[in-house]
């Protein structure tokens, strides 16, 4: 690192992984390119160079492959998603029944887990963003879905729930 730091600009963040580094780092000063084979990449706009070809990914673009590993899960990264859900079998869920969040917790109640654990694996599948990263407490910016889910946040299939005054019920 010393090395390269001679002849080139080194970015380190102590506590956090280097996609995360470099997701806020790309997403900070816009017009770099991300070189990784790594797909969570994937989620971050901007242009990218997987090793093979350079693909230029769009805000939607990551949105959708943040919803996919959510999904999915990412066994190395430690969240398992959906049981028996892979990237394929996600996007079809996606292609089904929309991309958002309703669609995220759906999938996970069907599976008899709740809104909770949904919320727990999208955030542990994020990859950060300058958006998602408070640079004076130095940590990380829990990722929230943009709206909450009709099912509230205790929803488990088969159980309504009351939510002001509305039953839920399992879709």
């Amino acid at each position: 690192i010393r090395e390269l730091e001679k002849e080139y600009e080194v970015i380190r963040m102590d506590t956090l992984e280097a996609d995360d580094a470099m997701g806020i780092y790309a997403t900070q000063h816009p017009g770099n390119m991300i070189v990784s084979p790594d797909k969570d990449m994937k989620q971050i706009p901007g242009s990218l160079y997987n090793l093979e070809e350079v693909t230029l990914i769009t805000p939607e673009e990551g949105e959708k492959m943040h919803y996919l590993q959510t999904l999915s899960g990412d066994q190395t990264d430690g969240y398992g998603g959906v049981p028996g859900m892979g990237m394929k079998r996600a996007d079809a869920w996606f292609n089904k029944y929309g991309w958002n969040w309703d669609a995220v917790v759906r999938a996970f109640i069907e599976k008899d887990l709740d809104e909770r654990e949904a919320l727990l694996n999208a955030r542990l599948a994020k990859i950060l963003t300058v958006d998602y990263y408070d640079f004076n407490a130095r940590e990380p910016i829990l990722w929230t879905p943009a709206t909450p889910s009709n099912y509230g946040p205790h929803f488990r299939a088969g159980i309504p729930v009351q939510t002001a005054g509305i039953s839920i019920e399992q879709p």
